[in-house]
C-alpha cells in the first residue's frame, strides 16, 4: 500500500477515491437535512433532465477552487503572511462561483431550478466554506509533512556525514597499528615479514571494497581472523591468542570493521614481552543478536585509562549510536589485571536511523 502514498500514480488514484466519496456524500446524508421537508430533485433525481450537468459543474468548480487555495492562494498569500490579500481573493472566489452557480440555475438547467431560488443559496455558501476549510487544512497539513522531510532528510545527510568522518578515522588508526606491526617484524628481521605485508594488501583490500553501510558478518569475521594472524606474527609464545566463533554467520550483515577496536585494543594493552598473558575473543550468533566479547590483560593501565576515554573508543560509542540507535549495549569494565569489553547488538531493531 506504501505505492499508493509515494508514487505519483498512486496519489492521483487516492484523490480520484476521497472525490468520489466526497461527491457521494450528498446523496447518502442528504434525509438528514431534509427530514421533513422536501429535498431538492437534484439530490433525489440526480440522474433526471439535466441535474448532472449542475452536479458535474458545481464539484469541478469547487475542486478546482480546492486545488488553486492550496497550491497557489494558501503558499503564496496565506503562508507568507499577506492575510489581506488572501481574504480578498477568497471572498472574490466565493462571489465569482456563487454567480456562476446562479446563471446556470436562471437558465433552468435543471429540474427543479425554483428550490434553489427559494432557498438563495444558503447551501451553497456552506459547502463553499466547507471547501475552504478543507482546503486550507489540506494544504497547512501537506506544508508540515514536507517540512518535517525537508528536516528528517537534512538530519540523515548529517549523519550520513558524521559516520563517514569516523569511518575515516578508524581506516588511519587500523593502518597505522598494522604497519607498527610489520615494522616490528622489519626491524627483528623476521623471515614473516614478507608474509606480514601480503596479509596487510589482504586486509586494506577488504577495507577498500567494503561498502560504507554493512558487510556480511562472515566477512568481517574473517577479516577479524586475518588481524589476528597478522598481529600474532610478532608475538611470542608468552601470549596465548584464541577467537571462538558460535551460531552461523551467514545472510547476517552489520556495520563495517565495528569489532575491530576491540582487537586493536587487546593487542596494544594486553601483550607483554617477559610475562605471559592470554588474549580471548569471543563471537556468540543468536537468532536475533549477536555479542562479542574480548578480555586481555593489562600491563599498560595508563594506556587503558587513556583509551576508554580517547578517540577509540569515543569514535565507537558514537557509530553506535547512530547505527544501531536503541539496539546495543556495550559495557567495559576492568580489573588490576584484567580489561574485558563486551558489545551486544540486536538484530532485530539495529538497523540505522536513516
Amino acid at each position: 500500500m506504501n505505492w499508493l502514498f509515494r508514487t505519483r500514480s498512486g496519489k492521483i488514484l487516492l484523490h480520484l477515491l476521497v472525490w468520489l466519496q466526497v461527491m457521494a456524500l450528498p446523496f447518502m446524508i442528504r434525509e438528514l437535512f431534509f427530514a421533513g421537508a422536501e429535498a431538492p430533485k437534484v439530490l433525489t433525481q440526480p440522474f433526471a433532465g439535466s441535474n448532472w450537468i449542475l452536479l458535474l459543474l458545481f464539484f469541478g468548480i469547487m475542486i478546482f477552487f480546492f486545488y488553486m487555495n492550496a497550491g497557489v492562494f494558501v503558499p503564496k498569500l496565506l503562508l507568507k503572511r499577506r492575510f489581506g490579500v488572501y481574504l480578498l481573493v477568497v471572498a472574490g472566489c466565493m462571489f465569482v462561483i456563487i454567480l456562476l452557480v446562479k446563471g446556470l440555475v436562471s437558465l433552468d438547467l435543471v429540474t427543479d431550478a425554483e428550490f434553489f431560488k427559494q432557498r438563495r443559496f444558503l447551501g451553497l455558501g456552506s459547502a463553499f466554506i466547507t471547501f475552504w476549510f478543507a482546503s486550507v487544512g489540506y494544504q497547512v497539513t501537506r506544508a508540515w509533512f514536507q517540512s518535517e522531510q525537508a528536516r528528517r532528510d537534512l538530519e540523515n545527510e548529517k549523519l550520513k556525514t558524521e559516520l563517514s568522518y569516523l569511518q575515516g578515522q578508524v581506516n588511519p588508526h587500523f593502518l597505522f597499528n598494522t604497519l607498527n606491526t610489520i615494522y616490528t617484524l622489519a626491524h627483528r628481521k623476521s623471515d614473516r615479514t614478507a608474509e606480514s605485508v601480503l596479509q596487510l594488501s589482504n586486509l586494506l583490500r577488504y577495507v577498500m571494497d567494503s561498502p560504507p553501510e554493512s558487510v556480511l558478518l562472515e566477512d568481517e569475521i574473517r577479516h577479524l581472523e586475518d588481524f589476528i594472524a597478522l598481529h600474532k606474527l610478532r608475538l611470542t609464545d608468552k601470549t596465548r591468542v584464541s577467537f571462538d566463533v558460535t551460531g552461523h554467520p551467514s545472510g547476517i550483515r552489520i556495520a563495517p570493521m565495528l569489532l575491530l577496536p576491540f582487537v586493536e585494543n587487546a593487542f596494544k594493552h594486553g601483550v607483554s614481552s617477559h610475562r605471559e598473558s592470554a588474549i580471548r575473543f569471543r563471537l556468540e550468533i543468536q537468532a536475533n543478536s549477536i555479542r562479542f566479547r574480548s578480555e586481555n590483560a593489562r600491563f599498560n593501565s595508563a594506556g587503558i585509562e587513556k583509551e576508554r576515554t580517547g578517540i577509540g573508543i569515543q569514535n565507537l560509542q558514537r557509530r553506535l549510536t547512530l547505527l544501531y540507535p536503541g539496539a546495543h549495549d556495550l559495557h567495559l569494565s576492568e580489573t588490576p589485571d584484567q580489561y574485558v569489553a563486551e558489545l551486544t547488538i540486536s538484530l532485530e531493531k539495529g538497523k540505522p536511523a536513516f
